[in-house]
C-alpha cells in the first residue's frame, strides 16, 4: 500500500489500511502489539470511515464513543477510548496527521476482579468446554501464567528439574 503523503487528508480508512498492512519492521511490530485495538476500532470506522481522519471533531469523537458504549463496562469503554488515542498517535507517527485532532480522552477506570470464583464455579465450564479450551484453561492453572504471557512462551522457556 503506498500511502499518501498529504498531511491531515487521510481517510480514515486508509490510516486503519496502514495500521492493518504496515510496510517496515517497526509497522509489523507495531501491528502485532495493537490487534487488540484494531478490533476496538470497528464501530468507529464504520461510523466515520468515509471522512478524513483530520475532519473530526473532538466533540464527534466524544459522541460517538458515548454512543457505542452504552450498556457496556467500564473496561469496554476504557479500551474503546484507548483504541482511538492509539490510532491518533500511529497517524502522527507515520506523518498521517500533521496536528492531532484530539487531546487526551476521559476514560472510567478497568475495574478489577477481586472475587475468587467457588471450586464448583470452573467445574462447571470445565463439563462444558471444548477439549482445546480444557488444555489451555489446564495450562494456565498449572502455571500460573496470564493468557498473554502463555501465548508468547517458547520450548526454550521451559525449565524442568532433574
Amino acid at each position: 500500500m503506498v500511502l499518501r503523503h498529504v498531511l491531515g487528508l487521510m481517510k480514515l480508512e486508509e490510516v486503519k489500511g496502514a495500521l492493518e498492512h504496515p510496510a517496515d519492521a517497526a509497522g509489523r511490530a507495531l501491528f502485532e502489539r495493537n490487534a487488540f485495538y484494531r478490533a476496538r476500532l470497528k464501530k468507529f470506522c464504520r461510523k466515520f470511515n468515509a471522512r478524513e481522519l483530520a475532519s473530526l471533531t473532538p466533540l464527534e469523537i466524544d459522541e460517538h464513543l458515548a454512543q457505542a458504549g452504552a450498556g457496556m463496562s467500564d473496561s469496554t469503554k476504557h479500551h474503546d477510548a484507548l483504541a482511538v488515542e492509539r490510532l491518533q498517535k500511529f497517524a502522527l507517527e507515520h506523518k498521517l496527521l500533521d496536528k492531532p485532532v484530539i487531546g487526551k480522552l476521559e476514560k472510567p477506570p478497568v475495574g478489577r476482579r477481586d472475587r475468587v470464583p467457588s471450586v464448583s464455579e470452573p467445574e462447571a465450564i470445565l463439563a462444558r468446554a471444548s477439549r482445546a479450551f480444557h488444555l489451555i484453561y489446564s495450562a494456565l492453572r498449572q502455571c500460573g501464567a496470564r493468557p498473554g504471557e502463555l501465548r508468547r512462551a517458547t520450548i526454550a522457556d521451559i525449565h524442568r528439574a532433574a
